[in-house]
C-alpha cells in the first residue's frame, strides 16, 4: 500500500471515527432528553394524581358534611314529632306486605338513612298520598318510634280496637 493510500485510509478512518463519536454524542443527548421528558411526564402525572386525590377528598368531605346536615335536619323533624306514637302491629304487617325488591336502581334517596335505593334492595311505599318509598329496614326502625311519613308527615291510620260490648251499650242508650 502506498503512503498516499495509507494517508487516505487514515483520513477516512479518522473521519469515520469522528462521525461515530458525533453520532454517539447525539444519541446520548437524545437519551438524556428522552429521560428528562419521561421524568417530566412522571412528575406531571404524580401532580395530577395528587390533585385528583385532593379533589376526591374534598368531594368526600362535602358529601359527608351534606349527609350530616341532612341527618341533623331529619333528627330535628323527628324531635318535632316527639309526642307521636309508634305504628301499630297491624300497620307494620300491612306495610310488610307492600314491600318489594327494586328491579333497577332508583334515583330516589331513602330520607331516613340518606342512602340511594339500588337494584335488589327491598323498599316499602309509605301509605301516604305521595307513596314515598324507604328502605324496608329503615322504615321498620322508624315505625317503632313514629307513625307518620318521614317526608310529608301523613299520619298512618291507627285502628283502635273497638269494644263491641261498649258500642252496643251506647247504641242501646241512644235508641231506647
Amino acid at each position: 500500500m502506498s503512503s498516499h493510500q495509507a494517508s487516505h485510509l487514515r483520513n477516512v478512518l479518522m473521519s469515520r471515527s469522528a462521525q461515530f463519536r458525533q453520532l454517539e454524542e447525539e444519541r446520548m443527548v437524545q437519551r438524556q432528553q428522552e429521560e428528562e421528558e419521561r421524568l417530566r411526564r412522571q412528575k406531571e402525572e404524580e401532580e395530577n394524581r395528587k390533585r385528583d386525590e385532593a379533589e376526591q377528598e374534598a368531594r368526600r368531605r362535602r358529601q359527608e358534611e351534606e349527609t350530616i346536615r341532612r341527618i341533623n335536619e331529619f333528627l330535628a323533624r323527628l324531635a318535632e314529632r316527639e309526642g307521636e306514637r309508634p305504628a301499630t302491629e297491624e300497620v307494620v304487617e300491612e306495610m310488610k306486605d307492600s314491600a318489594f325488591k327494586l328491579k333497577v336502581d332508583s334515583e330516589e334517596i331513602c330520607a331516613i338513612c340518606q342512602d340511594g335505593m339500588r337494584k335488589g334492595e327491598k323498599v316499602i311505599p309509605f301509605p301516604c298520598p305521595a307513596e314515598h318509598q324507604f328502605h324496608e329496614d329503615c322504615m321498620f326502625q322508624f315505625l317503632a318510634h313514629g307513625s307518620s311519613c318521614p317526608l310529608c308527615r301523613h299520619q298512618v291510620e291507627h285502628d283502635t280496637p273497638v269494644d263491641e260490648h261498649a258500642l252496643l251499650g251506647i247504641l242501646q242508650l241512644l235508641f231506647t
